[in-house]
């Protein structure tokens, strides 16, 4: 009688470990298959903040040539209300501002950076608007007084607004900065 009965208990544990292998087997799966996507999500991320600091310096360098191209300014002649490449002369203030209204995937009133940037999509594109023109003394250009004053003369006021593009199309990113210079 006592083998009968081991003979029976024996077999119930058989039965039991291969459910609880299965249970074991469905969650280990579980957690493998979660971990995947948490770690592709990842990769997405941090492509796409790669792309987002790619465009960022793209546009960071056509505000570094605008800004060396405004220095070699001797006059405002280039300038245009109409933007002659790039170069807009702003007028009425009640007219729409050229950066804000520029179609910058396909405008030809746009400045392209020459350089070869490895990496981006399109190369930097840049416009420059000069806003106003401040005379020195009266202006008083010496903010905060440090320093010693500007002196005497004219001061031109540009507005310069640079596009750049990441590793693909869609990282994009607009930067715009004022720049001034005696002419």
């Amino acid at each position: 009688m006592h083998l009968i009965q081991r003979k029976f208990s024996t077999r119930k544990q058989a039965g039991m470990a291969l459910f609880v292998a299965l249970i074991i087997l469905i969650l280990l799966s579980v957690i493998g298959i979660n971990a995947m996507m948490t770690t592709t999500m990842e990769e997405k991320m941090a492509g796409n903040t790669r792309d987002h600091y790619l465009a960022f310096q793209a546009a960071e360098t056509g505000l570094i040539a605008a800004e060396d191209f405004v220095e070699t300014l001797v006059t405002l002649a280039e300038f245009s209300e109409t933007g002659n490449n790039g170069l807009f002369l702003l007028g009425d203030p009640d007219d729409p501002v050229p950066s804000e209204v520029l179609d910058w995937e396909s405008s030809n009133k746009l400045r392209v950076i020459s350089d070869n940037l490895q990496e981006v999509y399109v190369a930097p594109k840049y416009i420059v608007e000069h806003t106003t023109t401040l005379i020195a003394e009266e202006d008083n250009l010496n903010l905060g007084n440090y320093g010693e004053g500007t002196g005497a003369g004219t001061v031109e006021v540009f507005r310069i607004t640079a596009y750049g593009k990441g590793g693909v199309a869609g990282s994009r990113v607009l930067l715009q900065t004022h720049y001034g210079k005696k002419l």
